[in-house]
């Protein structure tokens, strides 16, 4: 809709021009705006297309080879999937509606969380596991199991989605750094229980960050 609505205003803009309405400068100035907000569009698009893929690879059933199993451990790894199933949707609900992170940011997660075996492939892209098929037409996403594919694919999932979590926070949300004397490192205020403002290193202000956004139990799994 919003990429229909910049044609239609740069078509006005030529109409505009070619009647003499507007000056060359003027044209220029209006291009200029639509090819930002066609560009903003589409950004928004490829997050959306990457997202509604991702819900799908979470959604998908895990798979279990029951036949390999005792019933006990079958339930408890059950359960551990469909925990993990939650987390990975609550991640992804952040994630989407957070401007901060694109498809881009999404991307460079996928690559760098769960030792980069689940893949995300954006437009024109080659897919990391398949590449003899070119590049993809749309968004693409892989997996190559590392052990037992059932038990890892939701929790690669929360991996990737707590990274791009992660690095966003750091880089957009972070308070500015000081020293303390004595020590060359960087250190963060932090508010304490007790009110009291103290001196944290970077990762206990982020642990902190996401235990206060998704509760203990999730900043625990997916954002040591």
């Amino acid at each position: 809709m919003k990429i229909k609505k910049a044609q239609r205003t740069l078509f006005t803009a030529l109409k505009n021009l070619q009647d003499g309405k507007i000056s060359v400068d003027e044209a220029k100035e209006i291009s200029a705006h639509v090819h930002a907000d066609v560009k903003a569009a589409e950004w928004e698009l490829t997050k959306a297309m990457v997202c509604d893929a991702l819900a799908g690879f979470i959604r998908q059933r895990p798979g279990f080879e029951t036949n390999l199993y005792d019933p006990r451990t079958y339930r408890q790894e059950s359960r551990e999937a469909s925990r993990d199933r939650r987390d990975a949707e609550r991640l992804l609900s952040s994630v989407r509606t957070w401007h901060l992170i694109g498809a881009k940011e999404l991307a460079e997660a996928s690559r760098d969380a769960f030792g980069g075996r689940l893949a995300i492939t954006l437009p024109g892209e080659v897919p990391k596991y398949s590449p003899h098929v070119g590049p993809a037409k749309g968004v693409h996403i892989e997996y190559c199991a590392g052990q037992y594919e059932p038990t890892e694919r939701r929790a690669a999932a929360c991996s990737v989605l707590a990274r791009a979590l992660w690095e966003a926070v750091r880089e957009h949300e972070m308070p500015k750094p000081f020293k303390v004397y004595g020590s060359e490192d960087n250190w963060y205020a932090l508010r304490g229980k007790d009110n009291l403002i103290k001196p944290v290193s970077a990762g206990t202000w982020l642990r902190n960050k996401f235990r206060n956004w998704f509760g203990s139990q999730i900043q625990k799994r997916w954002f040591e």
